[in-house]
């Protein structure tokens, strides 16, 4: 039996976590200094407004203990874990769920009497008949941890070994991608999310940066002057063996922006399914209101 645990950037509704069968362990944000745990899309109150007055603040990756609880629960009933968590260089989860998987991994041992390595190697766990934990870094965001349990849920239902689901998602991780843009760089630099970019970077004068990540990085692809460029460039972002369905995601409201590149996507890819939603309260404080992305990944080609 496998388990699967994401962290809440993966931006589920609860319909799609039940389907999917996922463990989702939440972020925080702050509003108004008082703490939140960010949960199931179209969960989270009217964040969008206290997003646009600047009341959400200090987003956080989930913590160790919150992973802990999770893998702990799914162990006792013997099942493998798989947690999939946004990308290293952007959060603190794969961090934490390393951690936690150590630990759980340590009182596995300990109650079964097993050695160290049987505890802590994947394969070694399995010949011993314990319960295995594998924690993989999505090196993406926006749709990337989704997309990727969604393809570990479909290899699971085929009958592929927890050994062939692991070497399969760390494949495919190449064949998703993203672009996205905000309303401003700001926080990306404060953070250190995104790498040395021209200052004048930014919505100055009409003008919007085009982002990506690469390797796990957001990255600065280029910058275009205008809605309607911005829409094209990021359309121009897709592979041409385009997937069955592309994620467009909104931050805040449904701006101008959000509204011109379903427009464009449309356009190019006539005849796929383009979902369209919004997204949460961690994500959207770190990339403001009025922020967009674009995301094909394996689920979706599965």
């Amino acid at each position: 039996m496998l388990s699967l645990v994401v962290d809440s950037s993966a931006n589920l509704t609860r319909a799609e976590a039940a389907r999917l069968g996922v463990t989702m362990v939440p972020m925080t944000y702050r509003i108004d200094g008082e703490l939140h745990e960010e949960t199931f899309m179209g969960e989270n109150g009217d964040f969008a407004q206290a997003l646009h007055d600047k009341r959400l603040t200090e987003a956080h990756g989930a913590k160790p203990e919150a992973f802990q609880q999770a893998f702990s629960r799914l162990v006792e009933t013997g099942s493998d874990v798989v947690c999939i968590t946004t990308s290293a260089k952007v959060s603190s989860c794969y961090r934490s769920a390393c951690k936690a998987a150590d630990q759980v991994r340590s009182a596995i041992r300990n109650k079964a009497g097993a050695t160290s390595r049987e505890a802590n190697s994947a394969a070694a766990a399995g010949a011993a008949g314990l319960p295995r934990i594998k924690v993989l870094d999505s090196m993406s965001t926006i749709c990337g941890v989704e997309s990727l349990a969604s393809l570990a849920r479909k290899l699971d239902a085929s009958g592929a070994s927890f050994d062939d689901i692991v070497a399969t998602l760390e494949a495919a991780r190449a064949d998703q991608g993203i672009g996205f843009s905000v309303p401003s760089t700001a926080t990306l630099r404060h953070t250190g999310r995104l790498a040395l970019i021209p200052l004048s970077v930014g919505t100055f004068l009409n003008r919007y940066p085009v982002l990506s990540v690469r390797d796990g990085a957001v990255i600065h692809v280029k910058t275009t002057r205008g809605v309607q460029n911005l829409a094209r460039e990021l359309v121009e972002l897709v592979p041409t063996d385009a997937p069955r369905s592309l994620t467009l995601t909104y931050f805040g409201t449904q701006g101008r922006a959000c509204t011109e590149l379903l427009r464009c996507v449309r356009d190019k890819f006539s005849g796929i399914n383009v979902r369209v939603k919004g997204g949460g309260p961690v994500l959207a404080s770190i990339l403001g209101p009025g922020a967009v992305s674009l995301a094909w990944g394996p689920a979706a080609k599965a």
